[in-house]
C-alpha cells in the first residue's frame, strides 16, 4: 500500500500547505487579524483555516492570547492547544534556547494539517515571536517554530507527502501602484516605521494579506515612495504596512519564504 501522497491510504488529500505566524502586535487586535485570513483564505478557494498553538504557556501580556481567550475568539472548532510542541526553555532558562518539549509531536500536527485539507482548511501554526530567522549567530533559529516546521517537514518527508510551510501569508511577494494620501506623505516624508493605508473598518482592505517582500509604490503629484513590505498590522485605528529594511531577496534567505519537502 502506497504511502505516496494521493495513495490509497490517503484518500484524495492533495498536496499540504501550513503556515507559522508570530502574534507580537496583535495583543489586542487579533479580531481584525482573524478577519484578514478568512477572507484571504476564501479568495484562495479554502475554507476558514485551523490554529494551532504551539506555545509551552499561555501566560503572557497579549490580552487576547493569554490563556484560553484566542481559541474563545476563534471558536473552539479552529483553535488547538500543543505545549508539547513548545519551547522548554521559556520556562526553565536551561539548555539550548530552542528545544522542543516534545519532537514526536510533530506527528500529530502532521495529521492534523492533513484531516484540515480534505476539509478544505489550512493550518496556522503560532507563537509569540516576531521573526521567523531561519538561523541565528549561535546557530538556532530566532523562534522555536522555526524548529516545529523543520520537525513536521521530516515527518512528512518519512511518510513521503509533499508538505510546504510558509510564513503566514504564504504567497508570493506582489507589486501595486497606488495614488497616496495627506496620511501617507505624512508618514513617508518623516520615514515611519508603519504607513497606513485604510481605516480600520468592519472589512479588511484588499491589501491586508501581502506577501511577504511585496512592494508598493505611493505616488503623489511628483513624489514617488517605493517600500518592500508584508502583511498589514493595525496601529492607532489604522490598517499599516510596515517599512521593511531588507530586499524582498533577503526576506527570503532569512526565513519568510517556502520551505517544501520537494526542495
Amino acid at each position: 500500500m502506497s504511502n505516496s501522497l494521493g495513495g490509497a491510504n490517503r484518500g484524495n488529500v492533495q498536496a499540504l500547505e501550513a503556515f507559522t505566524w508570530g502574534y507580537h502586535g496583535w495583543g489586542n487586535q487579533s479580531r481584525h487579524f482573524v478577519r484578514a485570513v478568512d477572507d484571504a483564505e476564501q479568495l484562495r478557494g479554502f475554507a476558514s483555516p485551523n490554529f494551532v498553538d504551539v506555545r509551552i504557556s499561555r501566560g503572557g501580556r497579549a490580552a487576547d492570547f493569554r490563556d484560553a481567550n484566542f481559541a474563545a475568539i476563534l471558536g473552539p472548532d479552529r483553535y488547538q492547544w500543543m505545549p508539547d510542541l513548545g519551547n522548554p526553555h521559556i520556562l526553565s532558562k536551561r539548555g539550548p534556547r530552542i528545544q522542543i518539549a516534545e519532537p514526536s509531536a510533530a506527528e500529530r500536527l502532521l495529521d492534523h494539517i492533513i484531516e484540515a485539507r480534505r476539509q478544505r482548511q489550512r493550518i496556522i501554526i503560532f507563537c509569540h515571536c516576531l521573526e521567523p530567522v531561519l538561523k541565528q549567530d549561535d546557530g538556532y533559529p530566532s523562534c522555536h517554530r522555526v524548529e516545529v516546521g523543520t520537525l513536521l517537514l521530516e515527518a512528512a518527508a518519512r511518510r513521503h507527502l509533499a508538505l510546504t510551510i510558509s510564513e503566514w501569508p504564504g504567497s508570493a511577494p506582489a507589486s501595486f501602484q497606488i495614488e497616496c494620501g495627506p496620511l501617507q506623505i505624512k508618514a513617508l516624508k518623516t520615514a515611519a516605521r508603519y504607513v497606513p493605508i485604510a481605516a480600520v473598518g468592519r472589512d479588511p482592505p484588499p491589501m491586508a494579506a501581502l506577501g511577504w517582500g511585496s512592494t508598493i509604490t505611493f505616488s503623489c503629484d511628483t513624489q514617488r515612495w517605493t517600500i518592500v513590505t508584508g502583511p498589514a498590522m493595525v496601529r492607532s485605528g489604522y490598517w499599516r504596512h510596515e517599512v521593511i529594511e531588507v530586499s524582498p531577496e533577503e526576506l527570503r534567505k532569512i526565513g519568510y519564504g517556502p520551505r517544501s519537502t520537494l526542495g
